[in-house]
């Protein structure tokens, strides 16, 4: 009985699906393109390139910006994850904080382009521009999410993602 009893326990231990947080890391990469090291570089060049007398206070703030940006879309997508991982949430919902996330994220990248190319101009209102980022607290509202209509049809679904973010790409340019 005891062996059987010893057997049963260790297989269902073996049989344990993951902790949450084991599942919910790994989200970092896909900050990659967006804000990483290669960008930081270029959007530092970019804004001291331009030899304003406040451009190196202007790259620290908007460095900080960015990062804490980053910082905190990363938390927000990890804790997607593990509210959905641990029962909090439907799958459905992370479905749409997910794809809200995915938007924020591309307003981020779209900002970055804008400041990789920085002149003058640019730079005087950069640090406003990064101030300007959407919040990510809409992304974690299940009741805004939930009343964001997606297409059922995948083929309208990615069309409607196409405009979405040729439509972040413009307002970036416009701020």
């Amino acid at each position: 009985v005891a062996a059987i009893a010893g057997a049963l326990w260790l297989g269902a231990a073996l049989s344990t699906p993951p902790a949450p947080v084991e599942v919910c890391q790994g989200f970092a990469a896909q900050l990659d393109g967006s804000w990483d090291h290669v960008r930081r570089g270029r959007v530092r060049a970019a804004i001291e390139d331009t030899k304003l007398p406040y451009a190196v206070e202007t790259w620290v703030r908007v460095e900080a910006g960015l990062d804490d940006y980053a910082r905190r879309w990363l938390d927000a997508r990890e804790d997607a994850c593990r509210a959905q991982q641990g029962g909090e949430q439907s799958t459905a919902i992370l479905d749409r904080r997910v794809r809200c996330l995915d938007r924020q994220l591309g307003q981020l990248r779209a900002t970055v382009d804008q400041l990789t190319r920085a002149d003058a101009e640019l730079v005087r209102d950069a640090v406003k521009l990064v101030q300007g980022l959407p919040s990510l607290a809409a992304c974690s509202d299940a009741d805004a999410l939930m009343a964001d209509p997606i297409p059922d049809d995948a083929a309208l679904a990615a069309e409607v993602r196409e405009l979405e973010t040729a439509l972040r790409e413009a307002e970036i340019v416009v701020r």
